[in-house]
């Protein structure tokens, strides 16, 4: 089968820092994560068939440019427009007024400009420290009051918002955000012709996308763990593109019966 299974990038982030955390070897634990980063990039690579652009973007660790809305809002979203033009498709679309609508912004000092534009329009802002991916997700769910996902985050990041928006319904669009000329020529070197082109939710994540995820640190999306004497329960989401099928999995589990479970 032809699909792309997309899950570890959601969890791992989170994951690493909560062990690190707990952990009575900080530099040692540090040293492991960055090996498994390695692993698991070259793991999604491969699962990916070595589809050109993901690929790229999981090995150079870009940025990416991106807007992201859930179906209410699919098909009228344009990176060459302004925030402020995209905000008012989204709205008419939607078929309510600007200043009805929430926009999730990183908050970083990059997005000073887009930020200051944004209120300008009369939108809601909504800036979070980190999690692009679960704000990306979070357009695609009413009760999250969350409509637009705009600004620069990373680029595996961005593959893994955009499966899971491909399971959704979602649309999003994504530009490489080049540092400097060195990146441009390294993504040159690895297939990317035009620097400058805009990619599609399908050119992000194509095929058949299976999108798998667990919440380590409660969000909009996901509850994150909940430990208790001897065990911890945790919430998981299994989506999948083909059906746009959305399942939710409530564990719970026991230390004494898993020996080899250890944080």
């Amino acid at each position: 089968m032809n699909q792309n299974p997309t899950h570890g990038g959601f969890l791992w982030p989170h994951l690493a820092k909560f062990l690190s955390l707990r952990s009575s070897h900080p530099a040692q634990s540090e040293f492991r994560h960055l090996t498994l980063d390695s692993a698991f990039g070259g793991a999604w690579v491969a699962l990916m068939q070595f589809n050109l652009l993901p690929s790229v973007l999981l090995v150079t660790m870009l940025s990416v440019d991106k807007i992201a809305v859930g179906a209410s809002g699919a098909g009228v979203i344009d990176l060459r427009k302004s925030p402020t033009q995209n905000l008012r498709a989204i709205a008419d679309r939607k078929g309510v007024y600007v200043e009805d609508l929430t926009v999730i912004i990183l908050n970083r000092p990059r997005h000073e400009k887009l930020i200051a534009e944004v209120r300008s329009s009369g939108a809601r802002i909504k800036l979070i420290g980190d999690g692009d991916v679960s704000a990306a997700i979070a357009t695609c769910f009413i009760e999250t009051g969350v409509d637009v996902l705009m600004g620069i985050g990373g680029a595996p990041e961005g593959v893994i918002a955009a499966a899971a928006l491909r399971c959704c319904g979602g649309d999003m669009q994504g530009k490489l955000a080049f540092r400097n000329e060195k990146e441009i020529e390294r993504a040159r070197k690895m297939g990317i012709g035009d620097p400058n082109k805009i990619y599609t939710v399908e050119e992000m994540a194509k095929g058949p996308v299976l999108f798998a995820a667990t919440g380590v640190t409660s969000g909009d999306f996901l509850k994150g763990v909940r430990f208790f004497k001897g065990g911890a329960a945790t919430q998981s989401v299994v989506m999948r593109s083909k059906s746009h099928t959305i399942r939710y999995l409530e564990t719970t589990h026991f230390f004494e019966h898993k020996p080899n479970f250890a944080l």
